[in-house]
């Protein structure tokens, strides 16, 4: 619904949403579950239509909201969903090495690129008309650090940095030409939390995605292929990866809070023999 409502601001569709990153994100999850959901069915026809017409609408969408986080974090959960059903296909004492092939092979060549040719790095924000700085969001990081370090253990309170008439808050947003303390966070989900919740709040987050990819990665490696382990790792992974550039899971966005919560717990579950 959110989507056909085509509303568009600066040439990027938001839907009822408002904002292009959200509107992107829930794309991004549109397919993800989309696959997930076909690989558990049974592979009949009228199922294979439904999932490609599912999909063509949600990878339209995101190509719309023209949100780069969305698009990149979404092509790599696709290449580990690939990579984790050809690691399965090996047994069980195999996959270990495998799995340890290509994360060393996938972070190899990230620092091989990264680290010799600068200009491959300009041409891909050039692609995506976005700035080195991610459109300011690098200096916003080091802003939230020194709001956190002012108040180290125990941060300045649960979306209480981001209010009306509090001076640092009031200038970042000038600067950043925004009026909207409801809508505005410092662009990376570990310093929002170490800024709002402190280090321990930082710490608990950290926490819930080792431990999520800890349970779901320990599944897929020691037994029978299982879409719950699947579903955990990829969600988890999807928002590790965002919550890098965006704050999905603080707010003020509620369906991606929900989701995140929800797995945290389902990957308690998986490994109990429920």
């Amino acid at each position: 619904i959110s989507v056909l409502s085509l509303r568009f601001e600066e040439g990027a569709l938001v839907g009822l949403y408002g904002s292009k990153n959200e509107l992107g994100a829930v794309a991004s999850l549109g397919i993800i579950f989309t696959i997930l959901n076909y690989l558990r069915q049974k592979r009949e026809k009228r199922n294979s239509v439904v999932m490609i017409s599912f999909l063509a609408f949600f990878i339209l969408a995101l190509i719309l909201s023209k949100a780069i986080t969305a698009t990149i974090s979404c092509l790599i959960i696709l290449a580990l969903l690939a990579s984790i059903y050809f690691i399965v296909l090996f047994p069980k004492g195999l996959r270990v090495f495998f799995l340890g092939t290509f994360i060393l092979g996938a972070l190899s060549m990230f620092l091989l690129v990264t680290g010799t040719d600068y200009k491959i790095i300009l041409a891909i924000f050039e692609f995506f008309d976005k700035d080195p700085t991610f459109t300011g969001r690098s200096d916003l990081w080091g802003y939230g650090i020194k709001q956190g370090m002012e108040n180290f253990f125990h941060g300045h309170g649960y979306h209480a940095f981001w209010v009306k008439g509090q001076p640092d808050a009031t200038r970042y947003m000038a600067e950043y030409a925004s009026k909207d303390a409801k809508l505005f966070h410092f662009h990376n989900l570990f310093i929002e939390a170490f800024a709002n919740l402190g280090i321990f709040g930082a710490i608990l987050f950290c926490f819930a995605f080792i431990y999520s990819f800890f349970q779901s990665l320990k599944g897929i490696i020691t037994k029978k292929i299982n879409i719950n382990y699947v579903f955990v790792f990829c969600i988890m992974a999807l928002f590790f990866i965002r919550a890098f550039f965006e704050v999905d899971i603080l707010g003020p966005f509620g369906l991606t809070s929900v989701l995140f919560f929800y797995t945290f717990m389902k990957s308690s579950e998986i490994n109990s023999g429920n």
